[in-house]
């Protein structure tokens, strides 16, 4: 997020579209912070991500876990500063001693606010938690913001409410909003000037100043914030002409807007901006209006049990839920059962899957050699049980490499527990966890084990990042100005008493080596931790393998499926394998695939001609014809684009999200989400953008007019084809990435992907062949000429595509793709696709 510098650059008042993250960083900025801290938790990494581009303006860093940031960001407050502090909720409740005892504390005078985001579907954790029940137990506020403009202003609300009231106060956003991009008109700035600090003063909470803390919270503090939440911002009510009224909070509003869209109706709606403590009168008078009233929140039924404390029948979830985030089609079910609105139409049945596709570990992942050699020694009865751990190792349990997984740090001690009950078990069975991982919370487990003797194999994948959620620094992390690294995680595990060995993580054959070794020597009372080293693939530096490139000599190639190892090369029975566009040299490291080959055939060779990025043509604008016309925008448009994490399909949404933003959309709305998380790894993503009369991210039934298909097989996914409308376009790329390990005669061909989409306009075109590298520029191309974007100018889809492009080189790429793609579009007969109507290369 390389742009918070630029955002401030633009004056208060303008509208921009931004990510819910970006807003609600330069709301902190905007607002006058004086530090950020926190630990990197999708779905709230890129805040503090964005907040460290500035340390001219505010003190922000990474700490090694929550608890670490939560008590650095207490003492800046209790300093005089404003202080923030981000994390998901696994992360607040690693905190959660500091953060109850924040909760208690009169130490501060600045502000103390913790940004912590929701996973509720959840896409990145590992547990489904409402966190509310734990925040109302501190009486703490809670607010949950209602769209992407609240993102941006609640920090300012939240640091003037901390300060008011000497009280921490907790954001609690949406994933939706975390990662979706919609319209934000920014503050103006404003400076904050420090509190003198009362720290001199000595604050100790001893057991009976808790319990005075306790009785002020509950009998003075709390009661003050409720009086003022009745007459703020915080609720806002929008007239209906239905006999019923709706209760929503936070994010849940904008799923309700839109599924009242789909279904046409409009009855009273009352959203919620803060959850504890809520507005009693208000909601009271709500319902006493409206008779009944259906409640819709986010999480568990912790605003209902509220209500219902107040003696209000509202209709809310069942009595055991399971729903913990709402979607439109969700919303206008219940609507239908409870009030007997028509429901939504949807495509019929769907009869076809796609292939099953698990999210794996990236392309030339340094993780990979580990699994491999783990399920060798498995194959050779050496080895049982592996006990892993949070992160990107996760991924290795599909690849039958990693058997039980907990929690941050947990790995270890599991392993100590199994072993104790079963000490015969100490050589047949290892743990293992990443490096941050490590310096989270897994080094308690390392020195309980030397402590209490207990033998086995502990395995630190040392990739020198915090690598699940976008390769932020660690302590393990290079120092950017001379690349050796601050922190010897070797060193510090030998001054704890712990045996470390350094092995070369690319080298599968000393990876296996040295772990059966240590298993031996676990059989003998040792307790050994293997450190493999090598760099993220996001944190290599990939340029010193620019010169040569990975050939397949298909004389002495024998077709075995010993290459089958990731999917940055493709391996079809009967045909030599072949190196896809995903394919990022293995890092830093010697390819995996070179050594995995038993006759050789798989060489690193110099590059003898130019690349192919290099070979790409010049582009220039007037070489693209304008093709605007005169015509209406309709009132909404929508578009989902789906495929596989690592083809581009987040710049793809990136890209009409600033096209669009030049037409008359930009007045009504625009929202733009994204998939994060494990889903990016190979697996399943979809990404969606809308405009005009919309409200969600997340869209209802029926009511998509393009679904832009970026690999082949994904188009199978009912979940995608019921977002359709009965006429809804679909542009595909022939192109198929097979899930790992899946048997080819398993994955669907063409014929079958046209039995099922008959019916729908539908375009196919081998994007990945005109354009490996950009394919997604290529469906772009074909998307620009579709009505009713064949009424952007050119211009308008040149400067988005140059603004987005990081490099000159891929700029370039881009726009060549794009080009390709309008070619492809203006060779069509008709003005619209027709059924299955391919394009020729």
């Amino acid at each position: 997020m390389h742009f918070l510098k630029r955002l401030l650059l633009e004056p208060p008042g303008q509208k921009l579209v931004l990510q819910g993250n970006a807003a609600f960083a330069l709301g902190v900025l905007r607002a006058g912070y004086h530090s950020a801290d926190g630990y990197p938790g999708t779905p709230s990494t890129e805040v503090l991500d964005a907040l460290r581009e500035v340390p001219e303006m505010i003190k922000a860093e990474w700490s090694v876990n929550e608890a670490v940031a939560v008590g650095v960001a207490l003492g800046h407050a209790i300093a005089g500063r404003d202080a923030l502090v981000t994390m998901k909720v696994p992360g607040l409740f690693q905190g959660a001693d500091v953060v109850a005892s924040a909760a208690s504390s009169k130490a501060a005078t600045g502000a103390l606010v913790l940004y912590v985001a929701t996973d509720n579907a959840p896409s990145s954790s590992q547990y489904l938690v409402d966190a509310r029940h734990f925040l109302s137990s501190l009486h703490v506020p809670v607010l949950e913001p209602r769209n992407h403009q609240e993102m941006h202003e609640f920090p300012r609300l939240a640091a003037d409410l901390s300060r008011e009231f000497s009280v921490p106060v907790v954001i609690l956003a949406s994933s939706v909003l975390c990662h979706a991009e919609g319209i934000v008109v920014p503050r103006e700035q404003r400076i904050v000037e420090p509190r003198p600090s009362h720290a001199h003063q000595g604050h100790v909470l001893l057991p009976s100043d808790a319990l005075n803390a306790f009785r002020n919270a509950v009998q003075n503090r709390t009661p003050r914030i409720a009086q003022w939440v009745e007459s703020s911002s915080l609720h806002q009510e929008t007239p209906g002409s239905e006999d019923f009224g709706i209760v929503a909070t936070g994010e849940a509003a904008l799923i309700v807007q839109e599924a009242l869209v789909s279904l046409e109706r409009r009855p009273a709606l009352l959203t919620l901006g803060i959850t504890n403590p809520l507005p009693e009168s208000v909601i009271r008078d709500f319902a006493q209006r409206h008779g009944s009233v259906v409640l819709f929140e986010d999480g568990e039924r912790f605003v209902e049990g509220k209500l219902r404390q107040m003696g209000l029948a509202v209709s809310g979830k069942e009595q055991y839920p399971t729903v913990t985030n709402w979607t439109p089609d969700l919303v206008a079910r219940i609507l239908s059962e409870r009030m007997g609105i028509e429901a939504i139409k949807t495509n019929s049945v769907i009869t076809s899957q796609g292939p099953r596709r698990p999210p794996s570990i990236c392309p030339g992942c340094p993780y990979k050699a580990v699994g491999m050699a783990i399920r060798s020694l498995k194959r050779r009865k050496l080895l049982d049980l592996v006990f892993g751990d949070i992160g990107c190792s996760t991924l290795l349990h599909h690849q039958d490499a990693l058997d039980v997984n907990l929690c941050m740090g947990a790995s270890e001690s599991m392993r100590q527990g199994y072993v104790l009950s079963n000490p015969a078990s100490a050589s047949r069975v290892i743990s293992m966890i990443g490096d941050s991982s490590e310096c989270h919370s897994g080094m308690d487990a390392t020195r309980n084990a030397v402590h209490r003797r207990i033998p086995g194999v502990k395995v630190i994948l040392d990739n020198r990042a915090i690598a699940m959620t976008g390769a932020q620094s660690s302590p393990t992390s290079r120092d950017p100005e001379t690349g050796a690294t601050r922190f010897d995680l070797a060193a510090s595990l030998e001054a704890e008493g712990a045996r470390a060995l350094k092995v070369d993580a690319y080298d599968e054959t000393a990876v296996e080596s040295a772990l059966a070794e240590a298993l031996r020597t676990a059989g003998e009372g040792a307790f050994t931790t293997l450190v493999l080293q090598g760099s993220c693939i996001e944190a290599s530096d990939r340029r010193q393998k620019s010169s040569t490139l990975l050939e397949v000599d298909t004389d002495l190639c024998v077709e075995c499926g010993s290459c089958d190892i990731c999917q940055g090369i493709a391996f079809v029975p009967g045909s030599a394998p072949r190196f896809t566009d995903l394919c990022t040299r293995c890092g830093e490291g010697a390819e995996l695939c070179v050594s995995a080959c038993p006759v050789a055939a798989i060489s690193v060779s110099p590059r003898k001609t130019e690349s192919v990025r290099a070979r790409i043509p010049a582009i220039e604008p007037s070489s693209l014809v304008d093709s605007r016309s005169d015509g209406d925008f309709p009132d909404a448009l929508r578009v989902a684009i789906c495929g596989v994490g690592g083809q581009g399909n987040l710049f793809l949404g990136k890209v009409l999200a600033q096209v669009l933003r030049t037409t008359p959309y930009i007045e009504r709305n625009m929202v733009k989400g994204e998939v994060h998380g494990m889903a990016q790894k190979g697996g399943t993503v979809c990404s969606t953008f809308a405009c005009g009369d919309v409200h969600s991210p997340v869209f209802a039934a029926g009511s998509v007019d393009f679904l832009v298909v970026m690999e082949r097989g994904e188009v199978l996914r009912p979940e995608f084809l019921r977002l359709l409308k009965p006429d809804g376009t679909i542009l595909l790329n022939d192109h198929a990435i097979l899930p790992d390990r899946l048997d080819p005669s398993l994955y669907p061909d063409l014929a079958t992907i046209k039995e099922v989409v008959a019916g729908h306009p539908t375009l196919v075109v081998r994007a990945s062949e005109i354009a490996p590298r950009n394919a997604n520029a290529v469906l772009l191309g074909l998307l620009s000429l579709q009505a009713p974007f064949d009424l952007v100018g050119i211009d308008a889809w040149l400067k988005a595509l140059e603004r987005l492009s990081p490099t000159d080189a891929i700029r370039q790429g881009n726009l060549y793709g794009f080009a390709m793609g309008r070619q492809k579009a203006s060779e069509l007969a008709t003005a619209r696709p027709q059924p299955f109507q391919s394009v020729k290369n």
